[in-house]
């Protein structure tokens, strides 16, 4: 008699523990990363604004002066952990573009080239700039970050996506390229 006790628990167990895996099973496609096709962006249509940009070394750029060629321009911060994972990734994509006439921007908030030197070990990439007014994400009504425009050789905004990327994926190539 002592034996039925027992294997009605196990019985009971063995049920629970098979619902919490089919539980895990579902939600685990609920929250799983887009499927490769998928690299979600927002339409958008409007001209670029100008942005002064200044990179590490101190010298300027104007985003005006790269009308002719597709740029991504992408706001991010140190202190942002979604940026921080996602930037490694970008960076390879932007390395990879470039021979394909796209200019990555990858505009720092960060109030200080400290922080950011400090985030690259002191090794700050040339595709890092911080703006030279501050304001720029205020420009662009930047909410939240990361956040990234796709602006079109003629120097019209065409696509938007509002936080992290994987950059890694074929879609995103595709969906730069578009822009050309």
């Amino acid at each position: 008699m002592s034996r039925r006790p027992a294997l009605m628990f196990f019985a009971i167990l063995g049920a629970q523990a098979a619902a919490y895996g089919v539980y895990r099973l579902v939600e685990g496609r609920r929250s799983s990363p887009p499927t490769e096709g998928d690299f979600e962006v927002e339409s958008v249509n409007r001209q670029a604004l100008d942005l002064t940009l200044v990179r590490a070394d101190g010298s300027a750029l104007r985003l005006s002066e790269l009308k002719g060629k597709v740029v991504v321009l992408h706001f991010w911060a140190t202190w942002c952990e979604p940026c921080a994972r996602e930037l490694p990734a970008l960076l390879t994509f932007a390395e990879l573009m470039a021979p394909k006439g796209v200019t990555l921007l990858a505009l720092s908030l960060d109030a200080s080239w400290d922080n950011v030197a400090t985030f690259f070990q002191g090794e700050i990439p040339r595709v890092v700039v911080r703006g030279a007014t501050g304001n720029e994400a205020e420009v662009y009504n930047v909410t939240p970050i990361p956040q990234t425009f796709f602006i079109d050789s003629s120097g019209e905004i065409k696509l938007l996506a509002r936080g992290a990327r994987d950059w890694t994926r074929r879609a995103a190539t595709r969906t730069v390229l578009t822009l050309r």
